[in-house]
């Protein structure tokens, strides 16, 4: 499982100076990152492709996905990325029922199929609309229903674990639908209902459960968190993972996140 950096943590820093933030994260001890919140234009994959790091995947807008096929494949290619993946839910399957979520279900399964068609794997990235309920369900539940298998998942801690479920459990009900973590903790707050998100290992997500869980299954685990000091953070969830997942991540011996 290859250890990456989800760029949404960092998108402030990537909006002023792209070059120097990936510097930033490689000095973290980190060599990959998903990619989001950036303009999928060639200049920034040159110098994605520039500074060395590694490209596990982008997170796109599906509005965007669908909109421009051919220039995110290209920006793929330049990046040497194999993986697409959806942010959101659409605002219409956020407050729809049943017949909502199945609509986008249908199209992420044409999005796959388009990503497909240009050699690239392609996965849709959930929040905490898809564990509320329709229909006397789950949306999360419609939406694996309705969805082919070639549409995989990116798992979010945070997310689930704020929706009351445990994410190892919930991982492992998705089995070989995983393709991809992001991680970071929840500190919960009247129950869950005002949870906020936190560093690995400063809340309640039992990581190594979640790890061995996504191990086989998981081609990478992003750090992701929406933070105030990013690299402060991105740090202590690096120092923790170090103790804590050496099973599963390969970290430089030079890494300056101790």
């Amino acid at each position: 499982m290859q250890l990456a950096i989800q760029t949404y943590t960092v998108r402030r820093e990537l909006a002023e100076d792209i070059g120097e933030t990936c510097e930033r994260i490689r000095s973290l001890g980190i060599e990959a990152v998903e990619l989001a919140r950036v303009d999928w234009t060639q200049q920034t994959a040159d110098r994605v492709v520039r500074s060395g790091l590694k490209v596990t995947s982008i997170q796109v807008k599906p509005v965007l996905l669908e909109a421009d096929p051919d220039g995110i494949a290209a920006f793929c290619r330049t990046v040497g990325c194999p993986l697409v993946v959806a942010s959101v839910l659409s605002t219409r399957a956020i407050f729809g029922g049943v017949r909502a979520i199945r609509k986008f279900a249908a199209e992420l399964n044409e999005l796959a199929r388009m990503y497909a068609a240009r050699g690239l794997a392609f996965a849709f990235h959930h929040h905490d609309f898809e564990f509320a309920r329709a229909g006397g369900r789950r949306k999360f539940d419609i939406l694996l229903e309705a969805t082919d298998p070639a549409v995989k998942f990116v798992v979010d801690t945070y997310w689930v674990t704020k929706s009351g479920v445990d994410p190892a459990l919930w991982i492992e009900a998705l089995g070989a639908r995983v393709i991809g973590l992001h991680l970071r903790d929840c500190v919960p707050r009247k129950g869950c209902a005002f949870a906020h998100d936190a560093p690995c290992g400063a809340g309640i997500v039992d990581f190594p459960a979640v790890l061995a869980a996504a191990a086989g299954h998981a081609s990478y685990a992003a750090i992701e968190q929406n933070s105030k000091r990013p690299f402060d953070d991105l740090a202590q969830s690096i120092r923790y993972l170090r103790s804590n997942a050496t099973t599963h991540f390969a970290f430089q011996e030079d890494s300056n996140a101790d």
